[in-house]
């Protein structure tokens, strides 16, 4: 998200993006990556941690979330105080890294959704799987959690929140 001033439209395009920046991060020897548990899913990589994650940054005010009236679209931005933490984060790293999450995320934020969901099945397939029992998760937010308070704080910027996606 830091990468580009642009935000980001959706939940699962969040997940998506964060995802191929994941893949192309996680075979670096010099870097130590955290293991994401991404799963299989018939509309692509899913992955519950990170979503719940995204909620505590939610409540935690690191990001922010916009609904467009009439629709089902929201879009996802860094906060003030978000890009403050995220920004002492990015000047650690290494030049070159820097540069490969700025050009990751400008290439793959000018795909539409039907391109980036082909690059994906083309080139991470056993991240997709087609099944009539797995029934879609719904990375959105929920509106009425988003109005009142959440009864589950986040205690840390690692913490994660659990029931607040539907």
């Amino acid at each position: 998200m830091y990468a580009d001033e642009k935000p980001i439209v959706g939940m699962n395009r969040l997940i998506r993006e964060i995802f191929i920046v994941y893949e192309s991060f996680k075979n670096d020897s010099n870097l130590l990556v955290q293991d994401i548990n991404f799963q299989f899913h018939k509309s692509g990589p899913k992955c519950d941690d990170l979503a719940d994650t995204l909620v505590c940054m939610y409540f935690s005010r690191d990001i922010d979330r916009q609904l467009f009236e009439k629709s089902n679209a929201e879009e996802y931005k860094l906060s003030n105080s978000g890009k403050n933490h995220i920004s002492q984060e990015f000047e650690l790293f290494p030049i070159n890294v820097k540069n490969k999450l700025l050009e990751t995320r400008k290439k793959f934020d000018q795909l539409k959704e039907d391109e980036f969901l082909n690059y994906l099945s083309k080139n991470h397939g056993e991240y997709f799987k087609s099944s009539k029992n797995d029934k879609k998760r719904n990375f959105s937010l929920d509106k009425n959690i988003l109005n009142k308070k959440s009864k589950n704080k986040c205690k840390s910027k690692n913490s994660v929140a659990k029931p607040l996606l539907r």
